[in-house]
């Protein structure tokens, strides 16, 4: 099964509800716009195919050929909407659905239902925002998922508190090619040290190593 193993990333807006139609459809560009620019990276296009499926009004569906880059491509994600909507606190849950994936599939299979299934059991408050789920038949795997949800606990712990700059920072250094912003004026190192200390870098960076490492 491993040759067509892949991730899907199934998201919805957190508390959608609190905004109206028109700011909703923003929140949609705006995540059209920033996984556009994730299959444009030279190290994430190839893993990114096809495009972004938003459904249900604030949901959104997402598949990645790699599994193992599927954490950092939530991180950038959230991080994009983090940068986008600071003032608002606009942010995603987001489930790591990962199982056959068919190449001829488009928007289905197992990795698509485990996906869904796993962000509907996620909790709308008071829980996580991340989560993995996997299939059954990767039960080599199976160690691995139950030593890495803790961790995904921590990084969403930190990720949730970022600021628009914290979440800049660390997108310049989980991929530079897509971790411009619109601000003309760059942060010195020093700036950008501190900004990556404050985002909780060190913890994410240590867990998104070993994710990425040991992973399929």
């Amino acid at each position: 099964m491993q040759q067509n193993t892949g991730a899907v990333l199934t998201g919805d807006i957190i508390r959608s509800q609190r905004f109206d139609l028109a700011t909703r459809e923003t929140i949609r560009r705006e995540i059209a716009s920033a996984t556009e620019r994730l299959r444009q990276s030279p190290s994430l296009g190839n893993a990114l195919s096809p495009a972004v499926q938003q459904f249900r009004g604030d949901g959104w569906q997402l598949p990645v050929r790699s599994p193992k880059v599927s954490l950092r491509v939530c991180l950038l994600v959230r991080g994009h909407l983090r940068v986008r909507f600071d003032k608002e606190g606009i942010d995603t849950r987001i489930c790591i659905g990962v199982g056959e994936m068919p190449e001829a599939a488009v928007f289905d299979g197992e990795a698509y239902i485990l996906s869904g299934q796993g962000l509907d059991a996620m909790p709308k408050r008071g829980g996580a925002n991340l989560a993995l789920t996997l299939s059954p038949k990767l039960s080599a795997w199976e160690g691995f998922a139950r030593a890495i949800q803790p961790m995904l606990h921590a990084v969403d712990y930190l990720v949730e508190r970022w600021t628009a700059k914290q979440a800049e920072a660390v997108m310049r250094v989980l991929d530079p090619s897509i971790g411009e912003s619109s601000r003309a004026k760059q942060p010195n190192e020093r700036v950008t040290r501190y900004a990556l200390e404050r985002a909780g870098w060190p913890v994410i960076e240590g867990i998104l190593a070993y994710f990425e490492k040991e992973f399929i």
